[in-house]
Formats: structure tokens, C-alpha cells, sequence
């Protein structure tokens, strides 16, 4: 068998990894694109681009898209996030981390999140709305951050009130119902809103919305990998050093690969700066794989709509608007990303 050092290049000096070389053969790069696996509905969902808007649950349309490839479906990211969030809210230590290290732009639904922890709790629920009866996508996620904001402002007004359900209530609860096209009364809405928090609120408001649209989910088998690192207590024997950090990296996009040629998508952890001017921890699908202009690619889908002026040029192998998606070499894709998630079915 070939050792895996014939596989990756890795320049190393006495002391430490100053520069981790990756260089995928061509070998173990064939073209490959999860989307050639899938059924029309099923390639459909994951050609179309998708945006978040301005609220942080990219870790929702990560973990409903992997679930979504599993169950054949797609599965609502609101509905994702919504299940999360009320396991946090349900939490008293992850509530209080939330309230102190994540800030959000609501008073009362928590933005951020974590893809494994996202589809177990998904999970635990045994059910999850159908992406089509509960989009995120509607106006590029204004519709979902207005209605939000208009459910906190209904539950603040309602408590100054002492959860009287008035003429204004009715009008702010049928607006509600409006925006969101819920299947409810404005009295039940109001009901539902102001006597549990809002984390529930929506978790319930979601799954009585999706009466007859949800899916059955079973309990995944979720596997994560951070970036392998070099050994540093092997820093003085760099030769065995070396062999060591190359075998994990092999292990690493050996994983990554299998799932791709399954047509299994692979959510990543990554800090944008590495692809944009910005700075902050982002989370993404890979659904490809490629061989182009002598190194291995990786495709990204990505939860920012139709854009390619938000990339660096120089960063990014090349971008699909259409698809809100962007390419990047192998070497970048080891930079960039802090570890990877899949279910392994």
C-alpha cells in the first residue's frame, strides 16, 4: 500500500508546522457532485441558492440540509433552528452562555449555533417541517426576521397589557398570520405567544403550521473532525512528526471524500475572513469535488443568496452566482476550515 506521505507534501522545520502543504493527487480527485445521486425535487433544493438574511442560523441550514440528504426530503431551516433554539432555552447553563457570550439581534430567539447538537435535537423531536411549507428563503430571509420581530413586539405589547387580547392584539396577530401564512386563529396565535417563551413559541407555532407537512426523523449517526494538527510533542523528532500529521490529514480528506462519492453532503466550520473582508465564524455545505487547473476543489453552498462580489478574488477558485456557491483548492479548504460534520449513515 502506498504511503500516505506520496499523498500529501508537507514542509515542516525543526520545530513546528510553519506551513502545512496539501496537494491532493489527481488520483483521488475525480469529478464528483453529490447532486447526480439525488432526485429532481432533491437536486432542485440544493442547485437554488439560499439566503439567511441577516439572522445567524447558517448552522440550521447546514444541519436541515444534511438531514435533508439522508430522509430524501428537504427540511425547513427555520424548523431546525427553532427545534435548537428551544433546547437551549430549555438549558440553564447553555441559556446563560447564550445571554452572555452570544448576542443576538432578538430580545428573545438566540442566533448561532452548532450543526451536530442542531440535528440530534432534531432528532429527539421525530419530526421536522418540509422546507416548502416552512421557507426561509421568502424575500431572502425578510419575511423571517420581520416576523420574528413582529412576534416579540405582539408578546412585549401583550404583557404591558396583561395579555388582554384586544382590538390591537387581534390586528398585530393578524398580521402575523398574514406574513407567515400560518393556518391559525389571531385569539390561538396570541395564545400561543404570550404564555410560554418565545423559543417554544415558535418550535410550536412551526410544527402546528406543519401539521400535515412533517417528516419523520430518525436518530442520526453524526460524526465531526477538527483540522489535523501538527504533533507538537513529536517537534523534535520531525521525521516521525511528519509521517504522523500526514496519516491524519489522509484519514481527514479520506473522510471527506467518502462521504462526497456516497452523494452525502459535509457541513464546515470556518472563519470568513479567509474568503472575505470580514471577520466571524461562518458555517457551510461542501456538495463537490473537482480537478482544475493541476489541484483538487471543493464546491462550498452557501447561505448568503446570489452574490460573488462579497468573495476575494483571489481567495475563491471561482464563484456561481446562480447557485450562491464558491470553489476552493484543497490548500485553502485545510486553512480554512476548523472541522467538518457529516452523518454517517
Amino acid at each position: 500500500m502506498k504511503s500516505l506521505l506520496c499523498l500529501f507534501l508537507i514542509a515542516l522545520n525543526c520545530f513546528a508546522a510553519s506551513k502545512t502543504q496539501i496537494s491532493i493527487p489527481k488520483s483521488m480527485c475525480s469529478d464528483t457532485d453529490i447532486r447526480t445521486k439525488m432526485d429532481p425535487s432533491m437536486k432542485e433544493h440544493f442547485t437554488k441558492p439560499r439566503s439567511q438574511g441577516s439572522i445567524g442560523w447558517c448552522y440550521g441550514f447546514v444541519a436541515a440540509d444534511l438531514m435533508s440528504a439522508e430522509v430524501g426530503e428537504a427540511l425547513s431551516s427555520i424548523h431546525t433552528s427553532s427545534i435548537y433554539n428551544q433546547s437551549v432555552e430549555d438549558s440553564v447553563i447553555t441559556k446563560l452562555a447564550y445571554d452572555i457570550f452570544q448576542p443576538s439581534a432578538f430580545k428573545d430567539i438566540y442566533e448561532g449555533g452548532f450543526i451536530e447538537e442542531a440535528i440530534e435535537e432534531v432528532a429527539k423531536n421525530k419530526v421536522v417541517c418540509i422546507e416548502s411549507k416552512l421557507p426561509f428563503n421568502a424575500n431572502y430571509g425578510v419575511t423571517t426576521k420581520n416576523l420574528i420581530l413582529m412576534m416579540e413586539k405582539l408578546k412585549e405589547n401583550s404583557e404591558a397589557s396583561n395579555q388582554v387580547f384586544d382590538q390591537k392584539a387581534c390586528y398585530e396577530a393578524q398580521a402575523i398570520i398574514k406574513l407567515g401564512k400560518f393556518d391559525i386563529l389571531p385569539k390561538d396565535l396570541h395564545k400561543v405567544l404570550v404564555n410560554q417563551n418565545l423559543n417554544h413559541a415558535l418550535s410550536d407555532l412551526a410544527k402546528k403550521h406543519c401539521s400535515g407537512d412533517l417528516v419523520k426523523v430518525p436518530k442520526f449517526s453524526v460524526k465531526t473532525k477538527s483540522r489535523p494538527s501538527y504533533p507538537r510533542r513529536l517537534r523534535r523528532d520531525p521525521e516521525k512528526a511528519a509521517k504522523k500529521h500526514s496519516r491524519s490529514i489522509g484519514k481527514y480528506f479520506k473522510a471527506i471524500n467518502s462521504q462526497l462519492e456516497k452523494g452525502k453532503p459535509i457541513g464546515i466550520d470556518y472563519n470568513v475572513k479567509h474568503i472575505t473582508r470580514q471577520d466571524g465564524m461562518h458555517s457551510s455545505v461542501v456538495t463537490a469535488r473537482r480537478w482544475n487547473n493541476g489541484r483538487c476543489e471543493f464546491k462550498v453552498r452557501n447561505s448568503w443568496g446570489k452574490t460573488c462580489a462579497t468573495y476575494k478574488p483571489d481567495e475563491v477558485s471561482s464563484c456561481n452566482y446562480w447557485e450562491g456557491s464558491y470553489w476552493i483548492t484543497d490548500q485553502k479548504f485545510y486553512e480554512m476550515v476548523n472541522r467538518i460534520t457529516y452523518i454517517d449513515s
